[in-house]
């Protein structure tokens, strides 16, 4: 969610709302309580044993992940290293570091381990139990069931990961063209589709389209890159998205 709030703001600007500031002061302790119990949490090492000694944890966390997860928890924005807003939004994007933490809920492996588990207790308790037992020729296991789960699971990521993947390509593609765009007569995608008249919320939606139909190769022609630095972003942007499905998908 703060990574999601953050690349808007680094477009478009900070929503001067209490709310917005509130659930973002909240969301940033939560972050820095994170930081602090990664400090003292146990892990396990190469042979699957548990560590519990804070001097190897803290060592370890320092040594993968602290730098990461720092940058995108300071408030860099409030620090006042810069005197204009348009590059202080920027800032906001240190928080994109976050988007690592999405692997684990994402992990394929880590998916099709709960999904044995919840299996073999199931089977665990057909066995315990005689009254559920039934023919010896039944799937108790429900290998082609569990088959199908992680089927769905995998397309399920794959649209998940590519709606995600539009979002943040689109803002980030956003800010580019901007960018680049340095007065009304340049030929870009800023200037020709007249994004600067738009409401925050059209543009929002233009760039994710774009994006989105740039990444899944469809590329309705309705919205493309002017310039040759958006060319070239372009074919880093396809380039992404056909790494990204044959990843997934394989």
């Amino acid at each position: 969610m703060s990574t999601i709030s953050a690349a808007y703001f680094a477009c478009f600007g900070f929503v001067d709302n209490t709310g917005f500031l509130a659930t973002d002061i909240v969301i940033e302790c939560c972050f820095f309580l994170d930081i602090v119990l990664n400090f003292l949490l146990q892990y396990k090492d190469d042979e699957h044993k548990p560590v519990r000694d804070l001097k190897r944890i803290a060592v370890r966390y320092l040594k993968k992940l602290f730098i990461v997860d720092f940058l995108a928890t300071i408030p860099l924005r409030y620090m006042n290293l810069v005197s204009d807003e348009k590059d202080e939004r920027l800032f906001f994007l240190l928080k994109l570091f976050r988007l690592y933490k999405l692997k684990e809920v994402m992990d394929t492996k880590n998916f099709q381990d709960m999904v044995k588990s919840v299996f073999r207790r199931r089977l665990q308790s057909i066995i315990r139990n005689e009254s559920k037992q039934k023919e010896s020729n039944v799937d108790n296991n429900k290998i082609m069931l569990q088959i199908k789960i992680m089927y769905i699971f995998r397309v399920l990521r794959l649209i998940v990961t590519i709606l995600i993947l539009s979002y943040f390509l689109g803002t980030l593609w956003f800010i580019f063209s901007k960018r680049t765009t340095f007065g009304p007569d340049d030929f870009t995608f800023y200037n020709y589709y007249g994004l600067k008249d738009r409401e925050d919320s059209e543009n929002l939606i233009i760039v994710v389209y774009f994006a989105f139909t740039t990444l899944s190769t469809v590329g309705f022609g309705d919205y493309n890159p002017k310039s040759e630095a958006e060319r070239i972003v372009t074919t880093f942007i396809l380039l992404i998205g056909v790494a990204c499905f044959s990843y997934i998908m394989g």
